[in-house]
């Protein structure tokens, strides 16, 4: 279908590397790209975000916005905005949201702001109440990807002076993760191999992982370990290093990133989840709808979804994780496969992917009366 030129929509994102956000972001691009609209993005830099926007055919722009606050992006990106006639601006994270507003405000052009985790709004986040203050004046609507994000949001009392806050959840593509029917017997086998899924980065807590395992080796269990996500950055390193010192080098493996989240889940027993905090992981949709049992602590996401889905810990520790363990492996084949099956119907019916792209394209649709979307396919 041809592209509508007298629509576009400019998409930003502050982030190069793969993650959650990230992901969303790529997939909005194309989703208006799909439905008859010019869709165009600027990133920071080069790296994952920008090579899958080439892949999906975005046009991309380039610019550095480190700094407090760069004014020379600033100016860049309203002289982008006034040359390609941008309708709609759809940004993500804190410094895009800022700026995004901003340019919103300067150029007259509505702005979707999106939230996608707690450390957007963390209290030692420099000058936090301005930045806020700037994204609801300069935003005609503020996404929450969850109702916990949302209501940390409106705590902030500016809901009363700006743009609603609206919750949109994350999705996937539910029929790429759709794995049950290998791992639903698995827990049988002599070895169980646990995995985690995401970047290494302090919010995610993998140090906890690897006691646990340890713990489980300790109970003549033949468990292993599989981390995947970015694993080149300092904290990655204390990490191997910790790895050395529990001395389960031939018990853990860090895959680093990886490209095909769907073949990683179908080659582990039980997705492990040991973050301090979350929003609302792709990682744990993918889990779900893949049907492979899920173990976490409590970071948030025990209010996304019922704790007849996924095993959550009462406490960020060792026993609290055991406790969850012990009663996944207590469960029956029949009581397993009911449990899986659900939390499948469970992601399907509620986090599909178009059924997050036609949330955003109705928006969009209320955001700029002159952006046509002709269709609703994602």
């Amino acid at each position: 279908m041809p592209t509508n030129k007298n629509s576009t929509i400019l998409h930003l994102i502050d982030t190069t590397g793969p993650g959650g956000a990230e992901t969303i972001f790529t997939q909005l691009a194309h989703a208006s790209r799909s439905n008859s609209i010019d869709s165009i993005a600027l990133v920071r830099g080069r790296g994952w975000v920008f090579d899958e926007l080439k892949k999906l055919g975005i046009k991309t722009y380039i610019k550095d916005c480190k700094g407090s606050f760069n004014y020379h992006y600033l100016f860049y990106l309203i002289k982008l905005i006034r040359r390609k006639k941008v309708n709609l601006i759809q940004s993500h994270l804190l410094g895009s949201n800022v700026y995004g507003s901003l340019a919103g405000i300067l150029t007259f052009t509505p702005v979707i702001s999106t939230f996608h985790g707690i450390v957007d709004i963390s209290p030692n986040e420099k000058y936090r109440w301005l930045k806020l203050l700037i994204i609801y004046f300069g935003s005609f609507r503020v996404i929450a990807v969850t109702e916990l994000l949302k209501l940390e949001l409106q705590k902030h009392g500016f809901t009363k002076f700006g743009s609603p806050t609206d919750v949109i959840q994350n999705g996937i593509d539910t029929e790429k993760f759709n794995l049950g029917k290998k791992t639903l017997s698995s827990l049988d086998k002599e070895s169980i191999s646990l995995g985690c899924l995401g970047n290494v980065r302090p919010a995610k807590n993998y140090s906890l992982a690897l006691d646990f395992l340890r713990f489980l080796r300790t109970q003549n269990i033949n468990a292993t370990l599989t981390i995947a996500g970015d694993d080149t950055n300092e904290l990655a390193k204390q990490l191997k290093k910790e790895v050395v010192e529990l001395k389960l080098e031939k018990s853990v493996h860090f895959k680093g990133f990886i490209d095909d989240s769907a073949l990683f889940l179908s080659e582990i027993d039980i997705f492990l989840m040991t973050s301090l905090s979350e929003g609302h992981p792709l990682a744990l949709n993918q889990a779900i709808s893949s049907a492979v049992p899920v173990i976490t602590t409590p970071s948030g996401v025990e209010k996304i979804f019922d704790r007849g889905l996924i095993f959550v810990s009462n406490s960020h520790t060792i026993e609290g994780l055991a406790e969850c363990f012990t009663n996944l492996r207590l469960l029956s084949k029949d009581q397993l496969k009911t449990r899986m099956v659900a939390g499948r119907n469970f992601i399907v019916q509620n986090y599909g992917i178009s059924t997050m792209c036609n949330q955003y394209l109705d928006l969009y649709r209320q955001a700029s009366r002159s952006l046509i979307v002709k269709d609703k396919k994602c």
